[in-house]
């Protein structure tokens, strides 16, 4: 899923929301659920289409089947909204 900071959705495929739970905390739910927890994911954040940056970005809480929820921070470790926001899951249906 590709989001912006306010959790609208740019363009997904399997996810059916994402949830702004505070600055730069985030929900990503799935349309379909995964046949357990232990997927892989990725994710990235950048200030523009074509850039990103170093920044961590950390799972937050326990992971389930149908969602993730993760903080994107600054390289001082606060949460902050990126304009674009990169989500990515792989795993058995």
């Amino acid at each position: 899923v590709c989001f912006n900071g306010d959790a609208g959705i740019r363009d997904s495929h399997q996810v059916s929301s994402v949830t702004e739970n505070n600055t730069g905390d985030y929900t990503v739910n799935f349309s379909s659920a995964c046949a357990n927890t232990d997927f892989s994911w990725t994710a990235s954040v950048g200030h523009s289409s074509v850039s990103s940056e170093a920044a961590p970005i950390e799972i937050t809480g326990n992971r389930t089947s149908s969602a993730v929820r993760f903080r994107t921070r600054n390289v001082n470790g606060s949460n902050v909204d990126r304009p674009y926001n990169h989500f990515h899951c792989f795993g058995d249906p």
